[in-house]
């Protein structure tokens, strides 16, 4: 198979197991590259970032944390004694640094009825619905005035 210099490291990383994908211009998403498929030397290829060639190469200790943060979740580590956010860039692959999932912060919501504030109506956790507005409740037993920011969703 005739493999473009600048792709037959990716070609060699696919033998060994890695799932390879491509990204398609037109649709702006990653697709899977079928293997035998003919390598285009103009296409952006790279390797799928959540495929066992991958996590296999993570310590094992950063394993949950480096998935969680490519299915879309926050990550963060220990860096001068307090946690901060992962970006694209981070390494999950340091053997001295341990990762975790963020811990998720509760909100808690008023839903906006009319203009006003719905009665005993506090959401937690509810699916915010689109043409409904909301705020963020400041305590359950206040109302908030109604000079505060609303968050139309």
């Amino acid at each position: 198979m005739n493999v473009p210099e600048k792709h037959r490291e990716l070609a060699h990383a696919e033998i060994e197991g890695a799932v390879i994908q491509w990204f398609g211009e037109n649709t702006e998403k990653w697709h899977k590259r079928e293997y035998g498929q003919v390598w285009a030397e103009d296409r952006t290829y790279r390797i799928d970032p959540l495929c066992e060639y991958v996590i296999s190469r993570i310590p094992e200790h950063n394993r949950e944390a480096y998935v969680h943060f490519h299915n879309g979740g926050e990550v963060e580590f220990m860096h001068g004694g307090r946690w901060v956010a992962a970006t694209v860039s981070t390494s999950f692959d340091e053997h001295s640094i341990t990762y975790r999932p963020k811990p998720k912060t509760v909100k808690r919501w008023q839903w906006l009825v009319d203009g006003g504030i719905e009665k005993g109506i506090f959401v937690t956790g509810r699916h915010l619905s689109e043409g409904e507005s909301y705020r963020l409740a400041a305590t359950v037993l206040r109302k908030i005035p109604e000079t505060e920011k609303e968050f139309p969703v």
